[in-house]
């Protein structure tokens, strides 16, 4: 008799657990799209605040990449002298991330700490304990992409 339960019981229990991922699925989607713009922007803050603008690249909108390659033509040697130095790279985290679901957009503030930062161009750069930056993001292509008008700029 076990032999004849058993596919029912099976079936029943697959049905059962599909339901509850399904259930769970949806009441966790607003969560997940949430960590899905703190991943884009950790993932593109510790790339870019540690002067990896190549690995920062799949984390901005195309339009974005122009101003990945002009900071990274600005590196001067001393600067790579100085960063290679450092004991420790910059360290960023998330302060508040607000969403705009009505055009798909996004802002993020990012405090990052004990970095090199190039603002000035033509002059080398100079050790920050601790700023803090605002990002812009647009959901495009199925994913979090943060978008630069210029290089990133503190807030104030």
């Amino acid at each position: 008799m076990s032999f004849i339960l058993y596919p029912f019981v099976r079936k029943a229990m697959t049905i059962g657990l599909l339901s509850l991922f399904c259930f769970g699925f949806g009441s966790c989607s607003h969560q997940e799209e949430g960590d899905a713009v703190k991943m884009s922007v950790d993932s593109f803050s510790q790339n870019y605040f540690n002067w990896k603008f190549q690995q920062a690249m799949p984390y901005v909108t195309h339009s974005s990449q122009q101003w990945l390659y002009y900071a990274a033509s600005q590196v001067e040697q001393a600067d790579v002298d100085r960063l290679r130095s450092m004991v420790q790279g910059a360290e960023c985290q998330i302060v508040d991330v607000e969403e705009n679901p009505e055009d798909s957009t996004a802002i993020s503030h990012v405090e990052v700490n004990g970095f090199l930062c190039m603002d000035t161009v033509g002059k080398a750069a100079h050790l920050v304990d601790k700023a803090t930056y605002e990002l812009k993001l647009r959901f495009q292509n199925g994913k979090w992409l943060v978008e630069l008008e210029g290089l990133p700029k503190r807030v104030k």
